[in-house]
């Protein structure tokens, strides 16, 4: 017997005739209540969330993509090696699978395009130790887009002032005619991505390339255009350092100077050198055991980092 949740509660108050549509009306009519019957409650505050269309312009469509096989982790994060040893791992064996007629892998370093190609590869040794590779795929159709070109070349000068603020004209003019690498039109979608920036603001990731497309999409609603495209998911790769060790077991009287690191751990009973800095870095644990020394006048440390990582001075 009795109220066994809150929305017993609302439903008593509702069949006395209240409005509880909202919750600052709920809040009204529990404090009116109170005036006969008390009730005891409080309110927390409160967030918004704003429920966005997600859905990519005419109706495209792209697979999930999947990380490549035996692709090597290091614990929740798969990696591939500065040295470039780990390279072709990450190659993809196909295009990706969209509904539109061209389909590319564009790759990100640290949230910030570096590459569109037809296999998701990047170079790791043109990277950093702890630098971010984000791979995404993306469906698009080129013939449809040049279509637009056109259409909006043949607008031209009136776009300018229609768009006094971004000035599309010339941007246009050139891709028709090829100024950026002698060859006329879009031929790929670096020059598709490249279109759109002429409209607003300049691309630098996926996320800016979605973004900048739709708000593009909005603008040339003018044209009766549309430039078709979707996104995929995205998967990321952590660069790590050159080959090392699973385990490092570091000993002695006397230790050396320097960075001693390991994929896993490092376990030292060393005594250190004095008046030198050495450092430990153990990807899941630092085990310092009986036996280990600092003498004075030395610097130590030991943290838990990935191999590569940068020592602190």
């Amino acid at each position: 017997m009795g109220f066994n949740d809150f929305e017993e509660v609302l439903e008593m108050i509702d069949s006395l005739g209240y409005s509880v549509e909202s919750l600052e009306l709920l809040i009204q009519t529990l404090n009116s209540a109170s005036l006969i019957v008390s009730f005891d409650f409080a309110v927390s505050n409160s967030y918004d969330v704003l429920i966005k269309d997600c859905s990519f312009p005419c109706d495209a469509s792209i697979d999930f993509i999947e990380i490549p096989n035996n692709a090597p982790t290091y614990g929740l994060n798969y990696t591939a090696c500065i040295d470039g040893t780990d390279n072709a791992t990450y190659v993809q064996p196909n295009l990706p699978n969209g509904s539109l007629p061209d389909n590319n892998y564009v790759v990100e370093v640290n949230g910030s395009i570096t590459d569109i190609n037809s296999d998701g590869s990047f170079d790791a040794t043109l990277l950093n130790v702890e630098d971010v590779v984000t791979v995404t795929a993306f469906t698009y159709d080129l013939d449809s887009i040049n279509s637009i070109l056109t259409i909006a070349n043949g607008l031209c000068p009136t776009l300018d002032v229609l768009f006094p603020d971004v000035q599309p004209c010339t941007p246009i003019a050139d891709l028709i005619a090829g100024v950026n690498d002698g060859v006329p039109g879009l031929n790929n979608l670096q020059e598709a991505l490249d279109f759109a920036s002429s409209f607003g603001n300049n691309i630098e990731s996926v996320e800016d390339a979605v973004d900048i497309l739709n708000q593009l999409n909005e603008q040339i609603d003018i044209l009766n255009s549309t430039v078709c495209f979707a996104a995929s998911n995205s998967y990321q790769i952590l660069i790590t350092c050159v080959s090392c060790p699973y385990a490092e077991y570091v000993t002695g009287n006397g230790l050396s100077a320097g960075l001693y690191e390991a994929d896993h751990h490092v376990e030292s009973d060393a005594t250190l050198m004095p008046n030198t800095t050495t450092t430990f870095h153990g990807g899941d644990y630092v085990d310092l055991q009986a036996g280990f020394t600092v003498p004075l006048n030395t610097q130590f440390t030991a943290k838990i980092a990935p191999c590569g990582a940068s020592v602190e001075p």
